[in-house]
């Protein structure tokens, strides 16, 4: 996640899987966080995808769009499709000589 460039971003988006749980997404501050299930800590959704295990995992590796996503049968969306293409906008290519642990 690109923190700096996701300062003033605010979205919610949720994933229900078919056969699983809920779970919501919220880039807020440049942080993006997760919550399992419903409570207060999963905010209202700008958008809603329903979905099967199969198609969130193409999203997540970027072997499907989002526009690609709300076209698939048996992909059911609710909200605004243009907050996934924001969300994924706000990340930052991944750094390889990133260091996990430190001496």
């Amino acid at each position: 996640m690109d923190g700096p460039r996701a300062w003033d971003a605010d979205i919610t988006v949720r994933w229900e899987i078919t056969g699983g749980e809920r779970v919501t997404m919220r880039l807020r501050d440049g942080v993006l966080t997760h919550v399992r299930g419903s409570g207060p800590a999963a905010a209202e959704p700008d958008v809603t995808f329903a979905l099967a295990e199969a198609d969130l995992r193409g999203v997540l590796l970027g072997t499907l769009g989002p526009s690609d996503l709300a076209a698939r049968d048996g992909v059911e969306v609710t909200g605004d499709t243009a907050k996934l293409t924001e969300l994924l906008g706000h990340l930052g290519a991944p750094d390889p000589d990133f260091a996990i642990v430190t001496p």
